[in-house]
């Protein structure tokens, strides 16, 4: 790696960016030198900090490659840790095979590891402090304007409002301020689901369950000793990467280009809805440079489920919830399916004569079939009362879905006057008093359809609402 002329030639224009001169990808600029095509002389000077500080105040690179190995080896056992690896390096190749600015986050309850893991990913390109940002503090520097070529990545993304994560995600994948790179982000809850907007999930492919896998002891273990490693050795795959770049730029380019039409085509005839489209492009970028890294000595992941296998599944998912209707009708048969032990009412008027579930104290908010073993059953009632106190952030269902609902089908609204339930005041008293309630009913063969399409739901849904 060569270094910058320590005073700035009037005629070579300052750099604001860490990453790629231009998109020919034949000069890479980074905070302790700069790579370079033979032949060719420095076109900007070295990133610099427009409020006039210094850079960083640490190193960018620091230990050795056989000391990152190491950490590597241990989170080869882990999917979801090489596929933010994975994903990270991608940021590399972007102007290379011309794919737009895309972003993978990790969805898990808390203490699983998933900073971690976004660490783990950085530590390819520099301390992970330098480019690891928490939601809910005061950003410490403009870093979209500094990092042109690493991941943006945020932590927390619970804490965040709506606008602000809609407002950050689009205008990572844009490509805000020039800049050019994929970006990261881990919180509790797919961001999609938090901002109700379609278009999320087509921007960003979430990944679900624990990073560390489920056994607390072992992935906490292995966590632990991963970021103890990266703390003392990171920033050379990156530079390992760029440097082969840029050496062999010729012949190399042409043959990422081949590799990655190559890798879309094989994915698009697997999986061909409008969304995944894009998320193929994604897929196939994150393949060749997942390829790219293991030919420069990357171990290979060694765990039962491959991380590109796993991305593929996060995509296709994302692909799915991209239509907010529809996951959130599927997701509300889901959570009926769930709740069908205390399907609570007695007789339902004017809509079934089938026997009905007993219950001790059948509740004005409710939704239910009458009997799930008897195959007469056409409709399932569902109060608004039920709707509305079911709301909540594991559910993407919400009461203005209903008239969209309606139009597609789906459901059929009723005003109050005409769904009515006789319900039991108590166990032992054999007295009954008649409800009035508004809500809508689901025809069965909706409902049925619904839970054929449940395998493709969030693997987090399926558990927490199992058959």
């Amino acid at each position: 790696m060569k270094q910058y002329p320590k005073k700035r030639p009037s005629s070579i224009p300052r750099a604001l960016d860490w990453g790629w001169t231009d998109d020919s990808c034949t000069q890479y600029l980074h905070p302790d030198g700069y790579l370079t095509a033979e032949g060719l002389g420095l076109q900007c000077y070295r990133p610099y900090d427009p409020s006039g500080g210094a850079l960083f105040k640490a190193p960018s690179t620091k230990g050795t490659w056989e000391g990152w190995v190491e950490a590597a080896h241990i989170a080869a056992d882990y999917p979801h840790i090489y596929s933010i690896l994975y994903v990270s390096i991608t940021s590399l190749l972007l102007p290379v095979l011309g794919i737009d600015n895309f972003g993978v986050e990790l969805c898990a309850r808390t203490s699983t590891g998933k900073t971690t893991a976004l660490n783990f990913g950085l530590s390819a390109w520099g301390r992970q402090e330098d480019l690891l940002e928490c939601w809910g503090r005061t950003p410490i520097r403009p870093r979209d304007r500094r990092f042109g070529a690493a991941p943006l990545a945020k932590d927390e993304a619970q804490l965040a409002t709506k606008g602000l994560l809609k407002k950050w995600v689009y205008q990572s994948s844009s490509g805000g301020h020039n800049r050019r790179g994929v970006f990261l982000s881990a919180g509790e809850s797919a961001s999609g689901k938090e901002t109700h907007m379609e278009g999320i999930y087509a921007r960003v492919i979430s990944l679900h369950g624990p990073p560390f896998g489920q056994n607390p002891y072992d992935g906490g273990a292995a966590a632990e000793e991963v970021m103890e490693i990266c703390k003392q050795h990171f920033g050379h795959l990156s530079l390992r990467m760029a440097g082969y770049m840029v050496e062999h730029h010729e012949r190399l380019y042409p043959a990422l280009q081949a590799s990655y039409l190559g890798r879309f085509a094989a994915l698009i005839s697997r999986e061909s809805s409008g969304v995944f489209r894009r998320h193929a492009k994604y897929l196939a970028a994150i393949q060749v440079a997942a390829d790219l890294a293991h030919s420069l000595g990357l171990p290979t992941p060694r765990s039962s489920l491959s991380p590109l296998d796993l991305l593929f599944r996060g995509a296709t998912d994302s692909a799915g919830s991209a239509n907010i209707l529809r996951r959130s009708f599927v997701e509300l048969c889901l959570f009926l399916r769930w709740r069908q032990s205390s399907f609570v009412p007695a007789v339902i008027q004017g809509v079934a004569t089938a026997p009905a579930f007993h219950a001790a104290y059948p509740s004005a908010e409710f939704a239910g079939i009458w009997d799930h073993e008897s195959p007469s059953w056409e409709d399932i009632v569902v109060s608004s009362r039920f709707l509305g106190k079911n709301q909540g952030p594991l559910f993407t269902w919400h009461r203005h879905h209903l008239r969209r609902w309606e139009a597609l089908g789906y459901v059929t609204l009723r005003p109050k006057n005409m769904i009515q339930m006789s319900r039991g005041l108590s166990p032992e008293k054999n007295k009954h008093r008649s409800v009035l309630l508004g809500g809508f009913l689901i025809p069965r063969h909706q409902y049925e359809l619904a839970i054929e399409e449940a395998p493709t739901a969030h693997p987090v849904l399926l558990a927490q609402y199992p058959s």
